[in-house]
């Protein structure tokens, strides 16, 4: 596989596993972020090494449930616990070994964290296809969520403009906006 394919293949996974446009996962989040566009390489950053360093951990478990009948009640709940786990160490770790670096991060680790739990549904359900696929699954959740992000910061300030009509600006502006990127993607997802 040549560098360009290889480039499109990564790129296409990224925004199918666009957590936000695809299952509207972490929006509020998202917009939140999506103020500060210098911020955004940070956020994306962050969550996408909670996805990493989660997937890692909590893979081992569901390999070691399996597909049984009740595998699909534990996994949730492991994968909570692995994220609260990372979690800790994470501020443990960087309160300790590097306080400045703590202060400056800790605003993104506290959301990434949670966010990383509530986005915890396609590494579950992507258990079974293989490690590999796993981890492939953390990383693109992590930079599409970061993608995500920074399409929004491109335009957040256009959601407030005098020229939207009053009752859409704002939060319903940004909504339709999210809508209209979900249903290219779902149209690019289903071309490709």
């Amino acid at each position: 596989m040549d560098f360009f394919s290889l480039l499109l293949a990564s790129l296409t996974a990224v925004l199918f596993e666009n957590i936000i446009f695809s299952k509207a996962l972490g929006t509020s989040t998202m917009l939140v972020f999506a103020k500060y566009p210098r911020n955004v390489l940070e956020f994306g950053l962050t969550i996408t090494y909670f996805c990493l360093l989660t997937g890692a951990v909590s893979y081992p478990f569901s390999v070691y449930l399996g597909k049984n009948d009740i595998s699909y009640l534990y996994m949730p709940m492991i994968y909570v616990l692995c994220v609260g786990f990372i979690y800790a160490l994470t501020l443990i770790l960087l309160w300790k070994l590097f306080p400045k670096l703590f202060l400056r991060l800790k605003k993104y680790i506290h959301l990434s964290s949670f966010n990383c739990a509530v986005i915890g549904v396609p590494f579950i359900a992507s258990a079974q296809a293989g490690f590999a696929h796993y981890m492939a699954t953390a990383l693109a959740t992590g930079l599409g969520f970061m993608l995500a992000t920074y399409l929004m910061s491109i335009n957040y300030s256009r959601f407030s403009s005098e020229e939207i009509s009053k009752s859409f600006r704002g939060f319903p502006s940004a909504m339709i906006y999210i809508g209209i990127i979900s249903m290219l993607m779902f149209v690019f997802q289903r071309t490709v």
